[in-house]
């Protein structure tokens, strides 16, 4: 090989090396250059991310991108959004603004991880002078609200609805925007939810303010000791929506319910006393509970033959407002079924549904139905034989097992005390001559007005007709006598 062509040989190697050389110095290189924070606004998360062409021609043809979300900077956890980018010149920075779902877990201490150039998008690339410096990891600064229940008072019952509050507070940094659903459920235990009772919207609420929400909603009957309330902060289950939150974990909180409200229970009978086919009892209704029974309830009395089973509904009766503490007693007149008058129970329900199909909430639904032995006297008995019969005993007090005999005797052995007389006692009188008896069944009662002319005691004209008035003995055991007024 001669000089000349071992020189030319050289020449050609280095033109080779420097064709190569320009060739690679001619690519783009896409490299991530910084993110913006993060900010939330309903359901979405707005951010920026740059993306800067470092090479010196122009990053052709379009390029994706591909952002995605770590919670250690290392893995991502979740992709969030790719872009389809045009040519990007040299030395040119281009900026790409994206609104998208993020992960529940992204709200703190996570990272961006933004790929320029992904392949995994579409599958093809920009070839690049540097293909090292396409992923770039950026920590993730999120501004977004933080709902969070705060309280709940209590619970106050009126006719068949409660009435409660509960508090929700915005802990973030941005507004809870454009509006959210709060959830409130009621729980035995603490943990699970027996019943959902009354879900609202929120209007917007701003960062470190706080709503009160007054439901007025129906209660399990269960609830009214010893429950919980469980209270839920934009609960997704509702319009199936929610805001993204900086921390998806307090949203739920769990509350004890204090419940007032009125607490009905039958406390007592009185015997029942037959006149003709009708038959007269009472019953007591006592109101337990720390707020008025209102505006009314409906009590309900059956006759049971076994203590169980009701035979027969026999009277029910509307009561008005019974006040925390107090006890209202209700007479009733009615008509029995004839299987009644020995042996059976009467059956006492306060605030009773299947009357009128309404019923108040009480604290304790458990006591409002008691049983009491049946009592059941009747005008044509006479079940001690002292002469007075045992309806007419058991409505004045006596014992109608007990004979009462020698009452009668000592009452008119007594006359003076007791002011009664007999018409055998009764004579003429200061003021004239009067007369009162029984005749069949009505008593009598005739006043004539006596004069004595030139004042003469001993010499009585009558002065015009006689007053004579009357009425039917009301019972076959009664006395009655005359009241002469000053």
């Amino acid at each position: 090989m001669t000089k000349n062509s071992v020189v030319s040989s050289l020449f050609i190697s280095l033109l080779i090396i420097m064709m190569c050389a320009g060739a690679r110095a001619q690519l783009p290189d896409l490299e991530p250059v910084g993110v913006s924070a993060a900010v939330a606004n309903g359901e979405y998360v707005t951010f920026s991310y740059s993306i800067r062409n470092k090479g010196n021609v122009p990053a052709n043809p379009p390029f994706e991108c591909n952002v995605g979300v770590s919670s250690n900077g290392v893995d991502v956890g979740s992709w969030v959004v790719w872009n389809s980018m045009e040519s990007v010149g040299p030395g040119l920075t281009v900026t790409m603004t994206n609104k998208c779902f993020f992960p529940t877990w992204a709200g703190t201490g996570a990272f961006f991880v933004v790929v320029a150039d992904d392949t995994r998008v579409l599958g093809h690339s920009v070839i690049e002078s540097d293909e090292a410096n396409n992923t770039k990891v950026f920590p993730l600064t999120m501004h977004a609200p933080d709902l969070e229940p705060v309280g709940v008072s209590a619970a106050v019952a009126n006719g068949d609805h409660v009435t409660f509050s509960y508090s929700i507070r915005n802990n973030g940094d941005v507004p809870a925007a454009p509006s959210f659903v709060c959830n409130v459920g009621v729980s035995s235990n603490g943990v699970d939810v027996g019943s959902w009772v009354a879900y609202t919207e929120v209007d917007s609420l701003a960062p470190g303010q706080t709503v009160t929400v007054t439901n007025t909603c129906f209660f399990p009957t269960w609830a009214g000791t010893g429950g919980f309330l469980v209270v839920v902060a934009d609960d997704y289950s509702v319009l199936h929506h929610s805001l993204y939150e900086s921390d998806e974990a307090n949203n739920t909180k769990v509350f004890p319910l204090t419940m007032h409200a009125p607490d009905l229970e039958p406390v007592g009978v009185s015997a029942a006393v037959a006149n003709g086919d009708h038959v007269t009892f009472s019953y007591s209704i006592r109101n337990n509970g720390d707020v008025p029974a209102a505006p009314s309830f409906v009590c309900n009395v059956g006759v049971s033959s076994n203590g169980v089973d009701v035979g027969s509904w026999v009277a029910y009766t509307e009561v008005d407002s019974l006040a925390p503490g107090q006890t209202v007693t209700v007479t009733n007149t009615s008509i029995f079924p004839t299987w009644a008058g020995t042996g059976g129970f009467l059956v006492v329900v306060a605030d009773d549904y299947s009357v009128l199909h309404h019923s108040l909430y009480e604290s304790d639904e458990e006591n409002n139905t008691k049983i009491y032995p049946l009592a059941l006297w009747r005008s044509d008995i006479d079940t001690d034989g002292d002469g007075f019969d045992d309806a007419w005993e058991v409505q004045h007090g006596w014992n109608p097992t007990v004979p009462d005999r020698d009452v009668l005797p000592y009452i008119l052995s007594q006359s003076a005390v007791f002011g009664v007389y007999v018409t055998n006692l009764l004579g003429s009188l200061a003021p004239g001559s009067l007369l009162i008896g029984v005749v069949t069944n009505t008593v009598h009662l005739s006043i004539q007005l006596e004069t004595s002319p030139a004042l003469v005691p001993t010499s009585w004209t009558n002065a015009g007709s006689p007053v004579e008035w009357s009425m039917p003995v009301a019972t076959n055991k009664a006395f009655y006598r005359v009241g002469i007024k000053e």
